[in-house]
């Protein structure tokens, strides 16, 4: 750098022409002057020495660092040591197009420091990656820190396997005797309402077959003889559930409607004369069984139907008249005439019933 120096006090000391020379200068002088001026030779030593030293610096840099890494990585064996890269300038200087500005700045820098030492640069920042310490590490969690497992080295590598292929098995789900018995019946009712009767017949007699107290199936099926006016074979079905559930009153109380409907009452009464179930929760078996002891001339049981009756609903108008008639049949007057004249007094009557118990009473009236 002492060359560079005398080079440019050199420069210093040459004498500068006036404006007002004697003599005119020639344009070969001046081209030749131009061309081979000292200062660009001074420029490009500068620039080799800069390159130089930054080569040398970097050269340095790397020679230590290797050494220090491998000091730490045996102090934190966790963490695998990895060599930072020294990542090349983006951009090469560029070199100065002014040579006045280039020869004025060389001029301060030099001016500035001693002519016996050498410059001092300090590297760009980007080069060198900086070293985190463990203490920096635990205190930075969200930056991403180059950690290896160490169980990874320790555990023996396991092979990938494909997964399994699920089996699906199907296993038979149990169903009781009545949950099938019930699945029978709603398929019948389905194909009755689509007007298949004979499908329906024969999923009703497989639902009695496993519930034989079903006794929905067993009217339903009776229905759909009925409704063909198939009379002795819905009798004969109704048949069956009496012998099977005697105790089980929709039964006789069917069969007896049937056998009224094709004019057999008697056998209608046989069916039905010793039934006596709650009246509360059969009125309508116990109305039929008065009427039908009317019909068949059993008049004592039906006065006392029509008393039982009675005693739900004292003001029923039909039910007076019914027991006037039977009382008036067997020759009770006063409670005849005291069952037609409440009778009379409540509404409710047909115009027939309403003059048949007006003519009675003034005929049994003394």
């Amino acid at each position: 750098m002492s060359v560079i120096n005398q080079m440019l006090q050199n420069l210093d000391k040459q004498p500068k022409q006036t404006a007002d020379a004697d003599y005119p200068i020639l344009e070969v002088e001046k081209k030749l002057t131009s061309k081979f001026k000292p200062l660009d030779i001074s420029i490009i030593f500068l620039l080799i020495s800069i390159a130089a030293i930054l080569g040398w610096y970097f050269y340095f840099n790397q020679a230590t660092k290797v050494p220090m890494e491998a000091k730490h990585a045996e102090q934190n064996p966790a963490i695998i040591p990895v060599e930072s890269k020294v990542q090349e300038p983006v951009s090469e200087a560029k070199k100065p197009t002014n040579i006045v500005q280039a020869v004025v700045k060389a001029k301060a820098d030099t001016s500035a420091e001693s002519t016996t030492q050498a410059p001092k640069l300090t590297p760009p920042s980007t080069l060198v990656e900086p070293k985190l310490t463990p203490s920096q590490t635990k205190s930075e969690p969200n930056k991403p820190s180059k950690k290896v497992n160490n169980t990874a080295n320790s555990q023996p590598k396991q092979k990938s396997t494909a997964p399994a292929k699920a089996k699906v098995s199907i296993a038979a789900t149990t169903k009781t005797p009545e949950e099938i018995a019930q699945n029978k019946f709603n398929q019948a009712k389905e194909a009755l309402s689509k007007g298949l009767f004979v499908k329906s017949e024969q999923l009703l007699k497989q639902a009695l077959n496993l519930k034989p107290d079903f006794h929905q199936a067993r009217i339903t099926w009776m229905s759909i003889r009925y409704g063909e006016q198939n009379y002795p074979s819905a009798l004969s079905i109704l048949q069956q559930g009496i012998q099977a559930y005697p105790e089980h009153l929709d039964y006789p109380f069917l069969a007896a409607r049937i056998l009224t409907e094709i004019e057999q009452p008697d056998a209608a009464w046989q069916l039905i004369a010793n039934r006596t179930p709650e009246i509360s929760m059969h009125s309508d078996f116990y109305q039929f069984k008065a009427l039908l002891a009317q019909q068949t001339e059993n008049w004592q049981p039906a006065l006392t139907t029509w008393q039982e009756l009675l005693g739900l609903n004292p003001n029923q108008s039909n039910w007076l008249l019914g027991a006037a008639i039977a009382a008036d049949q067997i020759d009770k007057t006063q409670d005849a005439i005291h069952y037609y004249q409440l009778a009379l007094s409540h509404s409710g009557l047909s115009q027939a019933s309403l003059e048949f118990a007006q003519q009675r009473l003034l005929e049994i009236q003394p």
